[in-house]
Order: C-alpha cells, then sequence, then structure tokens
C-alpha cells in the first residue's frame, strides 16, 4: 500500500497544482468546441478520423482493415469510445482520449524540465507555457493527429533522459517503445528512429562504453522502437499489397498533388526551398505560438550552447523537443501542404503543424534561464537576487504568452476559420435519409462524404464504401442489384486507392455507365450532393430479364444484411 505522507504531497504539489489547472483548461476548452458546434465543423480531417475510429466496430467489414491509410493510433485510442453514439455523433471521442493524454503530458513536461533545470518554479513554467497555449488546448479537444504526436514525444523525452540518468534497461525500452508509437501517431516520426539510435550510440560513447556493449543497447532499441514502422508496413502489405502504401498514399511527403486538387492551391513556395519550407514554418508559428516567444526560444538554444555548464546533456534534450521542427521543414520541402495569410496562396492550411514543437517553446527558454543562473548566481547571496528576476522573468513570460495566444486564437485564427458548416450543404440529403430511408445499401465514395454520414442518423455498415474492397467492387459493376441508394458528389472525381488496384469513384461509374440513370431516380439534391434512390420496378424487371432470384438480390430484400461477395452472383443465379 503506497503511504501518502505531508512531505511527499508537499514535494508533488507542482504536479497536482499541474493536473488541476491542465484538466480544467482542457474541460473548458472542449466545452467552448462543443456549444459553438467546431468538435467536427471545424476541419473535414476530424470527421474523417471518427469514422475510421468508428469503422472498426461498425461496418460492412468491422475490424483493423478499416483504419484507413492515415496513422492508426489516434483511431486505435479513439475506437472504444467511438463505438457508442454520443462520442461519436458529438465528436467527443477525441477530447475523451485527447484531454486526459494532454493532461499527463503536460505533468512529464514538467518533470522533464525539472530533470534540467532542478527548478520547480521554471519547470512549472515551462508547463504552464505548454498547456495554456488555446491552440494545443483546442486541438485535444477535437479528433486530430497533432497534440497525440507531441504527447507520445513528450514521453520519449521523458525516458531518455531517464536512462540517460539511470542507466536502466527498463528506461530504455520506454524509450524506444514510444518511439515506435510515434510513428504510429504520425508518419514523419519516422525519423525519430534514426534521431533516437544516434543519441543512444552518442551517449554511449561518452561513457567510453565498448563495441559489444554499444551493439547490443543499440539492438535491443532498434527491435523496439520499429514495431511500430513494422506494423504499419505488414499493415499495407496485407491490405494492400505494397509494404510502403501508407507513405505512397497518405504520407505528407507524397500527397501534394493529391492535396492540390483538395485545396485548389495556387502556388506552392515551400515545395523544392529550405528557405521558404523555413518561411513558411515559421510565419505559422507565429500565428499559433507567438512570435516573441518563438524567438525566444532560439535565442535561448544558442545561450544554452554558450552559457551551460551541463551543456552535453542540455543539448540533446533540446535536439529530440527541437526535432520535430526539423521534420517538418523537410515535409514542407518535400510538398506537405502549409499555408498563411504572407505568402501565396494567401490563406490559412494546416497551422496546426506549427504546434509540432511547442514542447521546445517551452523548454528552452527555461533551460537557459537555468544556465545563467548556474553561471553567473551560484554563491548563497546572488541565488535570492536571481530567484527574484526568475519570477520577474517567469511572471512576464507567461503574461505574454497568454495573451499573444488568446489574441491570435481570437481573431487571427477562430475568426477566419469559422465553421464552415460543410454539414449544410448535405443537409438535404441527411433530412431525407433520417426519415425516408427504409432498407438496403448506400454507396458511397469516401471523399468529402465525411460529414453526411457523421450526421445522417444510420449505422456506418449501412454503406459501402472502397474499405469495404468486395463488396465495393460487387456494386460497382452492377450497383441497381447490392446499392438501394446512391450518394454522389459532382466533384468526386479522384480514384479511390486501395492497395495496386485503383478503385473508381461511384461518380466516374455514373459518368461511364448510363444504366445507372435509368436504374435509379434522383429524390434529393443539394449543392454538389445528389442522392439516388433505387427504381424498383425497373431492377425487378432487369431481374426477370436476367433470370435472376429476386429473393436473393440485395437491393430488393430487407433481410439481407449483409452476403457473401465471392458467392452472391451464384446465389442469384440459382433457381
Amino acid at each position: 500500500m503506497i503511504k501518502i505522507t505531508q512531505e511527499k504531497i508537499k514535494r508533488l504539489m507542482p504536479e497536482i497544482l499541474i493536473a488541476i489547472i491542465s484538466s480544467t483548461a482542457g474541460i473548458l476548452m472542449t466545452w467552448w468546441v462543443f456549444i459553438n458546434d467546431r468538435t467536427i465543423t471545424f476541419v473535414i480531417d476530424a470527421v474523417a478520423h471518427l469514422d475510421f475510429a468508428r469503422l472498426f466496430t461498425d461496418s460492412m467489414t468491422p475490424g483493423l482493415s478499416q483504419i484507413g491509410f492515415w496513422p492508426p493510433l489516434l483511431h486505435f485510442l479513439m475506437a472504444p469510445f467511438a463505438m457508442f453514439d454520443i462520442f461519436y455523433r458529438t465528436g467527443l471521442a477525441g477530447a475523451v482520449v485527447l484531454v486526459p493524454l494532454n493532461v499527463i503530458a503536460t505533468i512529464v513536461l514538467y518533470r522533464i524540465t525539472l530533470n534540467l533545470t532542478h527548478s520547480r518554479l521554471l519547470s512549472l513554467t515551462a508547463a504552464l507555457v505548454y498547456i495554456l497555449n488555446p491552440f494545443i488546448l483546442f486541438y485535444a479537444a477535437v479528433p486530430m493527429m497533432e497534440i497525440l504526436s507531441i504527447d507520445i514525444i513528450i514521453f520519449a523525452a521523458y525516458f531518455f533522459l531517464k536512462w540517460q540518468n539511470n542507466n536502466r534497461l527498463k528506461d530504455l525500452i520506454a524509450f524506444a517503445f514510444f518511439v515506435s508509437l510515434s510513428v504510429m501517431a504520425r508518419f514523419e516520426n519516422i525519423f525519430f528512429i534514426g534521431l533516437g539510435g544516434l543519441l543512444i550510440i552518442v551517449e554511449l560513447l561518452r561513457r567510453k562504453k565498448s563495441y559489444s556493449e554499444i551493439e547490443a543497447v543499440s539492438i535491443i532499441f532498434g527491435v523496439v522502437a520499429v514495431i511500430g514502422l513494422g506494423f504499419i508496413m505488414v499493415y499495407g502489405w496485407v491490405y494492400g499489397d505494397n509494404p510502403f502504401l501508407m507513405w505512397t498514399v497518405s504520407s505528407g511527403f507524397t500527397e501534394i498533388e493529391q492535396a492540390s486538387k483538395v485545396v485548389k492551391t495556387t502556388s506552392i513556395l515551400s515545395k523544392g526551398s529550405f528557405l521558404w519550407s523555413l518561411k513558411y514554418y515559421l510565419a505559422a508559428s507565429y500565428y499559433v505560438i507567438g512570435k516573441p516567444l518563438v524567438l525566444l526560444s532560439f535565442i535561448s538554444a544558442i545561450g544554452v550552447i554558450v552559457f551551460s555548464r551541463k551543456r552535453y546533456k542540455d543539448i540533446l534534450a533540446l535536439l529530440f523537443l527541437l526535432f520535430p521542427f526539423i521534420i517538418m521543414i523537410f515535409a514542407l520541402y518535400r510538398g506537405t501542404p502549409l499555408y498563411v495569410l504572407e505568402f501565396p496562396p494567401n490563406y490559412f492550411f494546416n497551422l496546426r503543424y506549427a504546434l509540432i514543437w511547442m514542447p521546445f517553446i517551452a523548454v528552452a527558454p527555461m533551460l537557459f534561464v537555468s544556465s545563467l543562473r548556474e553561471r553567473f548566481f551560484n554563491t548563497f547571496r546572488s541565488k535570492y537576487i536571481s530567484g527574484f528576476f526568475i519570477i520577474m522573468i517567469c511572471g512576464s513570460l507567461l503574461f505574454i504568452t497568454s495573451r499573444n495566444g488568446i489574441m491570435a486564437f481570437q481573431y487571427d485564427y477562430l475568426d477566419y476559420f469559422s465553421p464552415k458548416k460543410q454539414e449544410r450543404e448535405q443537409g438535404a440529403i441527411v433530412t431525407y435519409l433520417a426519415t425516408q430511408y427504409d432498407f438496403g445499401k448506400i454507396i458511397i465514395s469516401r471523399f468529402k462524404g465525411e460529414y453526411l454520414i457523421q450526421k445522417t442518423p444510420l449505422p456506418l455498415r449501412t454503406y459501402i464504401q472502397e474499405g469495404n474492397y468486395k463488396y465495393y467492387k460487387n456494386a460497382l459493376d452492377t450497383a441497381w442489384l447490392y446499392a438501394r441508394w446512391i450518394i454522389k458528389d459532382k466533384d468526386a472525381n479522384r480514384s479511390g486507392l486501395f492497395g495496386d488496384a485503383k478503385l473508381v469513384t461511384i461518380e466516374e461509374i455514373w459518368s461511364k455507365d448510363k444504366d445507372l440513370s435509368r436504374y435509379y431516380e434522383l429524390v434529393a439534391q443539394q449543392g454538389n450532393f445528389s442522392l439516388y434512390r433505387i427504381n424498383e420496378s425497373i431492377v425487378r424487371d432487369y431481374v426477370q430479364e436476367k433470370n435472376l432470384n429476386p429473393s436473393k438480390v440485395p437491393s430488393l430484400n430487407s433481410s439481407i444484411t449483409n452476403w457473401n461477395p465471392d458467392t452472391i452472383r451464384q446465389e442469384m443465379e440459382m433457381d
């Protein structure tokens, strides 16, 4: 039994205070996001993540195959909650996972800073600089991947420092484990495997360890660190016939051609230019973090290199926390879209990527102040003087950070990104299905239809989409035999991708197969979306003409909620 003493409570008081503040801030932001209808209307990706999490348990083909070709960790974590309508339909499945995780990460960030500075005040300030950033709170309240990636990197940095201090195997394995998880949180984090291995080798060389020990430790780290990458590659191989499929389809490094069709970009100055990549990323960072804090963090990093007495340890820690910044510059260079108002195409897009290096922003100034204190204010009397200045610095830093962050969040970001209400464009279809749907499957191409699926009060197993691979192919061959309903988006003109098979969209089939318009009738339309219902008399005539058994045709029978896609055609043809 753990004995809680007054001395232990006093020692843990900063962590308790951080837990209270971060929990309260996270809950308040979640409440604000929810009542202002921004949980799932702010960005389309949030709905897509919810859908993937729900498809684990609610799909024509439930299970692992439904995680999609996107970093899967968030979908895994949300799946137990997304199976309940109260979390799925409201979008709160993300907050239920991310807000508590972010509270823990903030406490861990405090401990990282305490390990480096040995100052509770500086460490508390670093934690508050991180958690009081409104963008950090906002993206923990919506189902997006960035906060998850940040939190895992914080955990990895913590266990690296623990291993560095104690040389314990369990800390090394924990470090490798979180590096492995980071790859499943964001594909760009694959580079942390190499960085982690490099830092371990550098540390062991500094300790003058033998070659055999360096080799053994590196192998242990490597075996654990590549588990996440291995899972992703095996998934791509099994479900898509290509172990590198997740990068070729969804990776930020290669998605620019696809993304350009979505956002209709006019100019991408960052692609192929490290200078412009740096400009875009810094400008985005100024919006979501604040220019004073960004510049201060760079100055602080230089100051640590110059003044730190434990320079080696401090530099390795800062390098690990700064590494997401380096990764994102490389990603922008390769073509990942991130836009700001200052540069073409002159609008906001993916500014959340600038949050990835927020732990470095929070820790670097604290480490610099600590370095100055150790270097110049180490006597008994000067400690009081330095303590006064540290209090003033921390207070000013928190004031500037919160003021700039709130102003940017309110005026520069939220006002520009007012909820698009994309589901309103599909409101007529949602209303029709909610009131007139009788039975049968609805075929839809998974592109821009996420809001419609999420807002329509039907189980996701009602829909046939690309992830239901064989069912989808069946339905595209002769849609009227399998799908009672069709949802068509006139702008959805890109092919769905599933493995090496290029799955065309229902829109492409509609444009090529004129029979579809004969077997379906338009029943609702709004914006780009059209809802078609089967023309039952014409389909029955077709079934009779082809000598098919009408009792075996899914589109005509409410009792057929699922079927074997390999044998269904033969069953229809049986007498």
